[in-house]
């Protein structure tokens, strides 16, 4: 009989939580409708805040426009009652240059880098010469073929082309890894986006990226020791010729 009565106390018990749980979620439904979205979302996305990034003054406003709302409708502020929580970050920032055969690159326009794959140390390569190796592919099938083969990489600039036909069997990253180990001085990778950017990647090259203290993006970029890629314009190199 006491089974049987903990058993109907149980279930009481998970009734109740769940009815619990229904209240507040029907409190909750009665200040999310299509409204009150249309107006938050017309706000954070509108271009008055130019996208919102963290660090910035345009940032600080929405995450205040959120505090301020959640405040308003009565939900705890998560940081000892603060809606606010501060953290350490540090801005990125790359002052770059490049120069080919006496003709100047201009950064963003004619070559890029991708911002988290730059130690913080910064780079400064000098070369008399760049070591060609096609598309830079290694390829063990049936039929072996090796785009670096009787080419010696160590201390050389090597330039690569894009994605390539056989790039199914060695993936960029192991070009990268390759020349990593065989301590490359840098890589240039010839690719036609660098032609053809898309208007969200021009922001995100333009952009200062931000990395939290300790995250482990910035400790990567603090202990980088990988090769130096560099993406560059297919039509700046034709220039040269």
């Amino acid at each position: 009989m006491k089974h049987k009565q903990s058993l109907l106390f149980i279930f009481l018990l998970l009734c109740s939580s769940s009815f619990a749980q229904n209240k507040d979620a029907i409190a909750s439904a009665k200040v999310i409708n299509t409204v009150n979205a249309k107006s938050h979302l017309s706000f954070l996305a509108s271009d008055e805040l130019r996208g919102r990034e963290a660090g910035t003054a345009d940032g600080d406003k929405a995450a205040q426009y959120i505090a301020d709302y959640y405040k308003k409708i009565g939900v705890k502020g998560a940081v000892n009652g603060a809606y606010m929580q501060t953290v350490t970050a540090k801005r990125v920032l790359l002052n770059e240059s490049v120069k080919v055969g006496g003709m100047s690159f201009k950064p963003v326009v004619d070559f890029f880098n991708m911002p988290a794959s730059v130690s913080l140390s910064g780079y400064d390569i000098k070369a008399d010469t760049i070591l060609f190796a096609g598309f830079g592919v290694i390829d063990e099938g049936l039929q072996p073929y090796n785009d670096f083969q009787d080419h010696e990489v160590t201390g050389k600039v090597v330039m690569l082309l894009g994605a390539g036909p056989r790039d199914a069997a060695f993936s960029f990253q192991q070009k990268i890894s390759y020349l990593a180990f065989h301590k490359a001085k840098a890589v240039l990778l010839v690719e036609p986006v660098v032609d053809h950017k898309s208007d969200g990647l021009m922001l995100h090259l333009s952009g200062t990226p931000m990395m939290l203290e300790g995250s482990p993006d910035l400790v990567s970029l603090e202990n980088m020791t990988q090769a130096y890629r560099l993406f560059i314009s297919v039509k700046k190199l034709l220039m040269l010729f």
